[in-house]
Order: C-alpha cells, then sequence, then structure tokens
C-alpha cells in the first residue's frame, strides 16, 4: 500500500476532537484579543465623545462632513445616599420627594428560607421568576489563584 491508499482508509483522515487543554487555550487567547479589540474601540467612542463637545446630559446627533450621522448619548448615573436622605427628608414636601418604593428579593434571606423555612420558601417561591443567567469563565493566574 503506498501513503496515499493508507490515507483513504477508514478512520485514517478522521480530525481528532480538540483536548480541553487547547479548547481553553484558544478560549484564552479569544479572551486577550477581545479585550484589546473592546480597549481599542473604547478609546476610539472617547476620543469622539470628547471630540463632539457634547457635555451635557442627553442625545445629540451629529452628521459628518460625508453626510454620516451618528448620535451621542450622555448619561448621568444618580443613587441615593441614605444617610444624607435621613438628615433633609423632613425639610422637602412629601409631595416634592422624589423618591419612590421598589420592593427587591433579598437573596441573603431566600436563601435562609430555602435552608430553615421549607414551607415559607414553597409559598414565597411561587412569587419568584427564575432564569438561568449567562455563564461566566475566569482565566486565574497559576501563581496567585486569581484572575
Amino acid at each position: 500500500m503506498d501513503l496515499q491508499t493508507l490515507a483513504d482508509l477508514p478512520g485514517q483522515n478522521e480530525p481528532q476532537a480538540p483536548s480541553i487543554d487547547h479548547l481553553y487555550s484558544m478560549a484564552k487567547i479569544k479572551k486577550l484579543q477581545l479585550v484589546a479589540a473592546q480597549n481599542d474601540y473604547d478609546k476610539s467612542l472617547f476620543d469622539l465623545v470628547a471630540a463632539s463637545n457634547h457635555e451635557v446630559e442627553g442625545a445629540k446627533t451629529f452628521t459628518t462632513k460625508a453626510g454620516e450621522k451618528y448620535r451621542i448619548i450622555r448619561k448621568m448615573n444618580r443613587k441615593l445616599d441614605a444617610k444624607k436622605l435621613v438628615l433633609i427628608r423632613s425639610q422637602i414636601p412629601k409631595k416634592l420627594l422624589p423618591l419612590k418604593i421598589s420592593e427587591v428579593l433579598d437573596k441573603k434571606k431566600l436563601t435562609y428560607l430555602q435552608n430553615n423555612e421549607p414551607d415559607t420558601y414553597r409559598l414565597m417561591a411561587q412569587a419568584i421568576v427564575a432564569t438561568p443567567g449567562k455563564a461566566a469563565i475566569e482565566f486565574l493566574d497559576k501563581d496567585k489563584g486569581e484572575a
């Protein structure tokens, strides 16, 4: 038999399934490439926003010399300082207080119920909608054991 005949035999040309180590290495390389590309993209966007001189909160549309349009949306993130609110709350009329009450699931208390109060947990579970989140992989540093 010559080499061509051997190559044509069933099972001889079958690609091997990639190993976990190979898949891990490829994923890590892709992650590093994505991080570098994201950093480059973020810098380009930062430069574009800085050049636009759009400093106020809100949206503003711009047109390039070539006639292409883009919109820059500036946002302001705000959160409440509960300690300071306690000090000033009485000075603001209730009708003008820019607050609303929101019920948020306390995961620690829910876990407690699940582990210690199964009847109450079963009742509460009827009002909870659980959906799986996106899986994540962290690449840990061999020496430090961290990302």
